[in-house]
Parts: structure tokens; sequence; C-alpha cells
């Protein structure tokens, strides 16, 4: 049996939701709040690919890769971090840390005329980085 990589969307929240259940073939999920669609499918899926299935080759085991955003965490997985770290005032950089980071491999120079201020002036990092790490600083 060739190895097989199975992009799970769907799935995948139920998955997450549930703590990474138990997924034995011969039991079935451990007990949850499953919707029975979602449980049905994922179910099949590992009767189909898992350890029970016909095919398996231990030595080239089956395996899952999960999407995150909007999937496995409403929103993308930055913005659920961002509102945790709000809600929680729990911040994993210091504000010199951000200001570093918001720097990176950005260039001096002014940003595209598209992005322009309100009032039509450039605008470039050096003219948004302090009011970022300022309101960041108050939080922190």
């Amino acid at each position: 049996m060739q190895r097989r990589l199975v992009l799970l969307t769907p799935m995948a929240a139920a998955l997450v939701a549930a703590g990474c259940a138990s997924l034995s073939p011969a039991k079935g999920l451990s007990p949850g709040h499953w919707d029975a669609f979602n449980k049905a499918q994922i179910e099949g899926l590992i009767a189909s690919l898992g350890k029970g299935s016909p095919g398996y080759n231990a030595a080239k085991p089956p395996y899952v890769v999960f999407d995150w955003d909007n999937t496995s965490v409403f929103l993308d997985i930055e913005e659920a971090s961002l509102i945790y770290q709000l809600e929680n005032l729990a911040f994993g950089a210091t504000p010199a840390q951000l200001e570093v980071a918001l720097r990176k491999n950005i260039p001096k120079k002014d940003f595209l005329p598209a992005y322009n201020n309100a009032a039509g002036q450039p605008v470039n990092i050096d003219r948004v980085v302090p009011d970022i790490v300022a309101s960041y600083t108050w939080l922190y």
C-alpha cells in the first residue's frame, strides 16, 4: 500500500475540539459531543485507511494533516492567538522584542501610494511602528 496524505478540514475541527480523542478502529471514536455526520465520516476514514484496514502497512502508516485556519481554530490562528492574548493579557514578547519583530526585513522607504494615510501622506515602517509599540506597551 502506498502512503497516503489525507487533508481534512471540517473533520479536523471535530478531532481537535474533542481533544484528539482515541481513534481505536475496534472501538470507534471515544464518546464526546460528536456531530453524528462528522463521527461517521471520521470512523469511515479510519476504517478505510487505519490500522484495521485491509491494506494497512505498519512500515508506511497513513497520516493526516490538519488545516488550522478557520477549521480547527475559529478565525485564523494568528487572530485566535491575538484574541486570547488580549483577553488574558498574556503577551509572549516584550515591547522591545515586538519592535524588533515588526521591523525585521521591512525596508525603511515609503510604502506604495495605495497605503498612504487618510491625509494622503506617505507611510513607512518608521511612522507605523512607534504607534504600534506605544499601544502594545500600554497593554503589556
